[in-house]
């Protein structure tokens, strides 16, 4: 799976405000609050940044001896939504990251401000690669050919608020990711992920992205326009629906490194194919087959049914 926005589930910034006889999941509680921001946070940047078509892969920051860390460094921005305690370890992967040029994303005013067991630090997590974070008083930073950037409380939750605020976080999100997987005018019910398959080495290569319709009416989508980054002139592009596996091939145009066409209107999921045509050939050939033994199994089971 591909995205341009790796979305970030902090352990230490869970565990033992909820796993603790501390009691520090007191809704009254400083730990709380900070608590419910993350939470809140990451759930709403994820349902908001997939209304605006910002394709997004979710990682984990583990606990050493509990659970492993499961952080997807293959994307341009990583969205800490106020992740206020992070290991040491978990620094230094992350700032090496940046430094090879990802573009780290801090929500929050707490950020990194504890280690993993909740003990404050003396300066926040990243402070050697970022100048402007709340409480760093370094003045100069090692970012290498990554960014660093940090907004507030009042900044983060406002991304969440209003269309006003989804608009400025669309803006700072383009501003950090600059060429995305994907550009669309897909309603915002249609939410899509991104894959690739195969093997880039014997030119097997393929790319697809998966659109899912969030109505609750039934009704056919409107036709939209997407544009896929790193498309070859010498690709093709078919659209699968259930009600069309066989597929439909789209004409496209390239302008620069995209491929541009027209998806037609689908009710509840397409999936859009991009590779070259053997390759798609084989694949929907596979897939036949798959469906014939799906309904041979079926028919064997019906008939097993019968006879008893």
């Amino acid at each position: 799976r591909k995205a341009d926005v790796g979305l970030v589930y902090s352990l230490p910034s869970i565990l033992w405000r909820t796993f603790s006889t501390l009691q520090f999941y007191d809704s009254k509680s400083y730990n709380s609050t900070l608590l419910a921001k993350h939470l809140s946070w990451l759930a709403g940047s994820e349902d908001v940044l997939n209304d605006l078509h910002i394709t997004t892969n979710a990682g984990i920051l583990g606990f050493e001896g509990i659970y492993p860390d499961q952080l997807n460094l293959n994307v341009s921005v990583l969205l800490l939504p106020s992740v206020d305690a992070i290991s040491d370890r978990q620094v230094v992967q992350i700032s090496d990251w940046v430094r090879a040029g990802g573009h780290l994303f801090l929500w929050g005013n707490a950020s990194g401000i504890n280690n993993e067991h909740l003990c404050t630090r003396d300066s926040p997590a990243f402070c050697e690669i970022c100048l402007k974070c709340f409480g760093c008083t370094n003045s100069s930073s090692n970012v290498g050919k990554g960014s660093v950037t940090m907004v507030s409380d009042a900044v983060s939750a406002g991304y969440l608020k209003d269309d006003e605020g989804k608009q400025q976080l669309l803006q700072d999100m383009l501003a950090l990711i600059k060429e995305p997987l994907v550009l669309t005018n897909a309603s915002k019910l249609i939410h899509m992920n991104v894959f690739t398959h195969g093997s880039i080495h014997n030119n097997s290569l393929m790319k697809s992205v998966h659109f899912v319709h969030y109505s609750h009416s039934g009704n056919m989508t409107e036709s939209f326009f997407v544009a896929l980054r790193n498309v070859s002139q010498t690709n093709v592009m078919y659209f699968f629906t259930p009600e069309t596996p066989e597929g439909i091939r789209l004409p496209f145009s390239m302008q620069a490194s995209y491929g541009h066409t027209l998806v037609p209107s689908f009710q509840t999921y397409g999936v859009l194919a991009i590779g070259n045509e053997e390759e798609l050939a084989a694949r929907r050939v596979a897939a036949h087959l798959r469906r014939l033994q799906i309904k041979i199994e079926i028919s064997s089971r019906c008939r097993g049914e019968t006879r008893q």
